[in-house]
């Protein structure tokens, strides 16, 4: 039963970094330098005995020191060098490069998910961003609460809706409503 539910979580995850994507720009890469590199295919490539990379049109490897942020067909990722204030130093290769941020909603809320490794297990790093270009930070209750103090049904459905959702949902929904401005309310 358990199993069922996983994968309907990563389902979920997966589908809402695929609607976090940059809409109609395709495959690229943003190289250090400032450059965009834009590619018909982009792969993550991992693997025990290889070092992760992304492979452009099957034959330029880009390595995650060389690069600001990629978009793949299924997601949209960027560095989190930029941004690591009190946050994990992301080395796992699994949803994106290692020191690699996800995006999981873009909007006037933008949601970040980076793994990392804690001993044994692999767990996720939330970061939000108020808006595009503004500072990203790692997430917390309170600068959930302090992101979404204008906002007080997104921030009363966080508060009363957090125990009955998995993070990455409930983060999501935040946003969405904090992005659209539109709430419903269980009953």
């Amino acid at each position: 039963m358990s199993a069922c539910s996983a994968s309907r979580n990563q389902v979920s995850r997966t589908d809402d970094m695929y609607d976090a994507r940059e809409k109609g720009k395709g495959c690229f890469v943003q190289l250090k330098d400032g450059q965009f590199k834009h590619v018909k295919t982009l792969e993550l490539v991992k693997g025990i005995g290889k070092t992760p990379h992304l492979l452009a049109d099957g034959n330029t490897r880009y390595y995650p020191q060389d690069i600001i942020c990629y978009q793949t067909e299924d997601q949209f990722a960027i560095s989190s060098q930029h941004f690591l204030k009190g946050g994990q130093k992301g080395k796992v290769a699994s949803e994106a490069l290692p020191g690699f941020a996800a995006r999981l909603r873009k909007g006037k809320l933008n949601i970040y998910v980076m793994k990392y490794s804690a001993g044994a297990k692999v767990k996720d790093e939330f970061y939000f961003q108020q808006g595009c270009g503004r500072e990203v930070l790692v997430y917390s209750p309170e600068l959930m609460d302090a992101l979404i103090k204008n906002m007080p049904e997104a921030l009363d459905f966080f508060n009363d809706y957090k125990k009955y959702l998995k993070k990455n949902k409930d983060l999501t929904a935040t946003a969405y409503i904090f992005t659209n401005t539109y709430v419903s309310r269980r009953k």
